[in-house]
């Protein structure tokens, strides 16, 4: 891939500097993802292996090259990315078994010259009246008057082909030239291709799209996945993305991560660890709530800045699971009493102890109350019950009936209301 891009605000780049090929493999990335709404939904896109981008449709294939120019930049009959271009897909053309099937596609930021045989190769140039045999000539004629390296070679894999055939590769060419840069693509998906979405979440869906498009190229190239690409898996993952923004849910992106430093259950001092040390949870079950907690309140960070739920939600929500809670509260201890009487247990502690147990397995396991009717995900409900457990100074919901002289008699801290 070509990749010759202007950096803004630098007198010089680096002659070690990375950024122009990595800039070229991101532009790579985000073009094949916009090829693949306008391609149809029963091809199949493969990246860096026949050419930069091909597409499999039918009985056709489609090699994409791309190239990424300074502004201004112009493509003449002697460019070297034009003729770069040509040489790959001399071979493609003559390795395929069946001619009538392959295209060859040049997109490239770069404009055409006027005086260039290459402007009748263009989209914009009609395809069935053009003179294949006419672009021949003027092409051959640009490479015999060259001894680029490159040339050179080009030449000679002209002398392996017959005349007829040379004019039916290039008859399969087309040059797309002047196309938007790297940086308004975005700009032609959100505006084209997303319109159905609603306009103030499209930019917060088309990040999320073409995070996973990223990672699915990444473990194409890892053997993770197969290299192939299906069409009709983008669509149908911006249906899946844009389903999360619906009113009545909210994407969930945060159920597999993990804090960056590890879980010390025996040295974590916050509150809500310190409430279920208190009724003697395990250390197993505390790690899956401190994981609880930490996703819950990265993912309803993320819902905040991203402007898909405000604080008056949240609050509404947190005040409907600590009234789920006082019920409940009531309900087992309720139940205990009964127990207490029939089996005449005496030992208030285990009593206060059981109390708690039972009400934060009942949190645990039985407690039903999506924020949103969508969001079903177990970790924003149960790490929004750590989170309030965690408030400060007074936790708003608590699991022992008497975790307030307790906390303080063995932690110190907590004071009386």
């Amino acid at each position: 891939m070509c990749i010759d891009e202007k950096q803004n605000n630098l007198d010089q780049v680096d002659e070690y500097s990375a950024s122009q090929q990595a800039l070229g493999y991101m532009y790579q990335a985000r073009y094949a993802l916009l090829n693949a709404f306008e391609v149809d939904e029963d091809s199949i896109i493969r990246l860096e292996f026949l050419d930069d981008i091909d597409v499999s449709q039918k009985n056709q294939k489609f090699l994409y090259s791309l190239k990424h120019k300074k502004e201004n930049d112009i493509l003449t009959d002697k460019s070297t990315d034009f003729w770069k271009s040509v040489k790959i897909w001399l071979k493609r053309y003559k390795d395929d078994n069946n001619n009538q099937d392959i295209f060859f596609y040049l997109v490239t930021t770069s404009r055409i010259s006027k005086n260039s045989f290459i402007k009748d190769l263009s989209y914009e140039a009609n395809n069935y009246l053009r003179d294949n045999n006419k672009i021949f000539t003027e092409a051959n004629t640009a490479l015999q008057e060259s001894d680029n390296k490159v040339f050179v070679q080009i030449k000679a894999d002209f002398e392996r082909l017959t005349r007829s055939q040379l004019i039916d590769f290039f008859s399969r060419i087309i040059v797309f030239s002047n196309t938007d840069r790297i940086q308004n693509i975005q700009n032609k998906l959100l505006n084209r291709y997303l319109k159905t979405v609603d306009e103030k979440h499209r930019e917060a869906v088309f990040e999320r799209l073409e995070g996973w498009w990223n990672r699915t190229i990444i473990d194409s190239f890892t053997d993770k996945r197969p290299i192939e690409i299906y069409n009709r898996e983008v669509s149908s993952k911006l249906q899946e993305i844009a389903e999360d923004f619906k009113k009545y849910n909210l994407p969930i992106e945060f159920q597999d991560i993990y804090p960056e430093d590890p879980i010390d259950v025996n040295n974590d001092n916050r509150f809500f660890v310190k409430q279920l040390k208190c009724i003697e949870i395990s250390n197993f079950r505390i790690r899956n709530a401190i994981l609880d907690y930490y996703r819950a309140y990265s993912q309803r960070t993320k819902w905040i800045r991203d402007g898909l739920i405000f604080d008056s939600e949240l609050e509404k929500y947190e005040k409907s699971l600590i009234r789920e809670w006082e019920t409940q509260q009531d309900i087992i201890k309720d139940e205990i009493e009964m127990s207490q009487i029939e089996h005449n247990l005496s030992d208030k502690e285990k009593i206060l102890l059981l109390e708690g147990k039972r009400l934060y397995a009942w949190a645990e396991t039985s407690l039903n109350l999506p924020i949103r009717e969508g969001v079903k995900e177990p970790y924003v409900l149960r790490g929004t019950m750590h989170i309030l457990a965690d408030e400060q100074p007074h936790p708003k919901i608590f699991w022992h009936p008497n975790f307030k002289n307790k906390l303080k008699q063995i932690f110190g801290g907590i004071h009386d209301e």
